[in-house]
């Protein structure tokens, strides 16, 4: 038996095409259909003054932290000290916590109209939770260590996927942590393996001065940091973030994230390669207090960039829509369409998920939010001044 359902609004917001007024939206067994001009007809429920949009899709995020009620430490803290509370939090978790944090994540995430994840897992959780069909899921294999791990490091992550192959809403990825954090040689294994996986690969990198820094010089707080924690210290090459995008620019998809302080040279290097994406998470970036971020270049120079939460480590929620409304804020200068954009289809670029979602198109997943729109507002500046 077929499922058909037709919805009328005043507004469809697409995302791929322009705004559709007075639309009709029509989808059959869950899936979209079509997209008419014309709201008035017998089988459409007219569902009045709202705008319809694509669900969200939360490019980044680290779910094991779901379980925390407010950000690890204080605002404008160093990220080296913030990073010293994360290890000692994640110490204290029990596998079935930190499972538990993650389950509360997804419920969150859903709640807040996210259907669409690029998650960083450092244990293999989604062997053991049950997924539904409501999410699509990037899991991004976190790797980290020094030489002396880096077989056992790659032989875990690929018992981890040859246990839990991917399938309707489970896609895999490998992230190969941070420059301060990963090896040479783990980096450049990593790399071969999403070569020859077909990997999409995401890396935090130019999250912050203290990690250029300890790049270019060998000192500073990351220094001290993995002094403290007993890392042996490989002997110092000076290097920039352009030295790790031109490595990471051999593989299918790679994601650059964050990337607060990127320098023009690198931002040309990665507007050369289509096959970039970079995250910027706004709020954590507002956490710490960081220099403006480069949204404008990176625009400019039509990199694709999408939005994520980051985790509640360094965010008191997931609600994506407060991370674009973050966005619009710092940069009003930007279009809201474009805003929109980011916080949907450009997220489902970069987890290679645009064939399923972030747009409102026939042959993609048949869901969409309903938000009701102000008289005196336009559509999109209903969308991002509503509370979600």
């Amino acid at each position: 038996m077929t499922n058909s359902y037709s919805w009328g609004a005043k507004w469809i917001i697409p995302i791929d095409q322009p705004p559709i007024e007075n639309g009709c939206l029509t989808v059959v067994d869950g899936v979209i259909t079509s997209l008419e001009p014309n709201r008035q007809n017998d089988a459409t429920e007219d569902l009045g003054d709202v705008a319809l949009i694509p669900l969200f899709v939360n490019a980044h995020t680290h779910l094991e932290f779901s379980g925390l009620n407010r950000p690890l430490g204080e605002p404008g803290m160093r990220i080296t000290d913030w990073i010293l509370q994360v290890i000692e939090y994640r110490s204290e978790q029990t596998v079935e916590q930190k499972n538990a944090a993650i389950a509360d994540g997804l419920k969150e995430s859903l709640v807040c109209g996210t259907t669409g994840i690029g998650e960083i897992a450092t244990h293999p959780w989604f062997q053991e939770l049950a997924l539904t069909d409501d999410i699509l899921i990037r899991c991004f294999i976190e790797r980290l260590g020094s030489a002396t791990v880096v077989s056992t490091q790659i032989q875990e992550a690929k018992r981890w996927l040859n246990h839990h192959t991917a399938h309707d809403v489970w896609y895999p990825g490998v992230s190969p942590h941070a420059p301060y954090s990963v090896s040479d040689e783990l980096f450049h294994g990593l790399l071969d393996w999403a070569v020859t996986e077909s990997l999409p690969t995401a890396m935090h990198l130019a999250e912050s001065r203290e990690e250029l820094q300890f790049m270019e010089t060998g000192e500073g707080p990351f220094r001290d940091l993995l002094e403290a924690l007993n890392v042996p210290l490989p002997a110092h090459t000076q290097r920039r973030p352009l030295d790790y995008l031109k490595k990471l620019s051999r593989v299918p998809k790679p994601l650059v994230v964050h990337g607060n302080y990127l320098n023009g040279k690198e931002l040309d290097f990665i507007a050369e390669h289509a096959n970039f994406n970079v995250i910027f998470c706004p709020r954590t970036h507002a956490y710490f207090e960081h220099a403006p971020y480069p949204l404008e270049d990176l625009l400019r120079r039509n990199i694709d960039v999408a939005i994520g939460t980051d985790s509640r480590a360094s965010n008191p929620d997931l609600n994506m829509l407060a991370e674009l409304q973050e966005v619009h804020r710092c940069f009003p200068d930007i279009a809201p369409e474009k805003i929109l954009e980011m916080g949907t289809l450009a997220g489902a670029r970069a987890l290679q998920f645009e064939h399923q979602m972030g747009s409102l198109t026939p042959g993609k997943r048949g869901e969409f939010l309903t938000i009701p729109l102000e008289s005196t507002m336009t559509p999109m500046e209903s969308i991002l001044s509503i509370e979600f």
